[in-house]
């Protein structure tokens, strides 16, 4: 259960630094449910449920979600630097 709910929730916790440390966990649980209730939809839908292969799904989600998030994060910080691009 820690896996399901902090995998989702950390990069959007540590790639929102501008915010408030409370808006930040908030959003971060609530992209957690979302990637949680889509992984589950989708496996239903699908009717390829599998533990294992909800858990992979969600890693998945989160490590995309890490690479976007990180990405413009980088980018926010190389345009206040006064850098081109």
């Amino acid at each position: 259960m820690v896996y399901l709910v902090g995998a989702p929730a950390l990069p959007v916790f540590l790639s929102l630094t501008g915010l408030d440390l409370l808006l930040r966990a908030v959003l971060g649980g609530s992209v957690a449910v979302v990637v949680n209730t889509v992984v589950a939809e989708f496996m239903v839908v699908t009717r390829n449920w599998s533990i294992v292969g909800g858990i992979v799904a969600v890693g998945v989600a989160s490590v995309a979600i890490a690479l976007v998030g990180f990405g413009m994060s980088r980018e926010t910080h190389r345009q206040a630097a006064g850098g081109l691009g």
